[in-house]
């Protein structure tokens, strides 16, 4: 009796495991949320960064605090091309940003500073920004 009980307990809490499992493959949770999210949509950024050296990571965050873009520098001073992902709106999942958001570049996790502020402006657009450390 007791055998057919724990064969009992063990079968719902493999099925309560599985469904867990589609759950958040289904809702995108299982993405990890420190990477970059790539959708058909995508702006381009370019320009230069005082100090920047060769291996720095340049990352930037959406309105939401989405990651929609990274980017290695590979020539001190400068970075880009940095493909900037939009949010697809034929998911459920937040990917990335929204035409009027807010764009937040950081170096190696501390924020950079422009002279401007940085909007996503829409697919294929491409801006020229340069940054300072803050």
């Amino acid at each position: 009796m007791l055998n057919g009980k724990l064969h009992k307990s063990r079968m719902y809490m493999i099925v309560a495991v599985l469904g867990l499992l589609l759950f958040t493959a289904n809702t995108g949770l299982a993405w990890a949320q420190d990477q970059v999210r790539p959708t058909p949509f995508s702006m381009d950024f370019f320009g230069y960064i005082d100090g920047v050296v060769a291996g720095d990571n340049v990352t930037v965050f959406d309105s939401d605090g989405v990651l929609c873009g990274e980017f290695t520098v590979n020539k001190a001073g400068q970075y880009g091309f940095l493909h900037v992902y939009a949010d697809d709106p034929n998911t459920s999942v937040d990917e990335g940003a929204k035409a009027g958001d807010v764009l937040t570049f950081k170096l190696n996790g501390e924020f950079l500073l422009s002279d401007v502020d940085i909007y996503w402006t829409g697919d294929r657009q491409r801006k020229k920004v340069d940054f300072r450390r803050e």
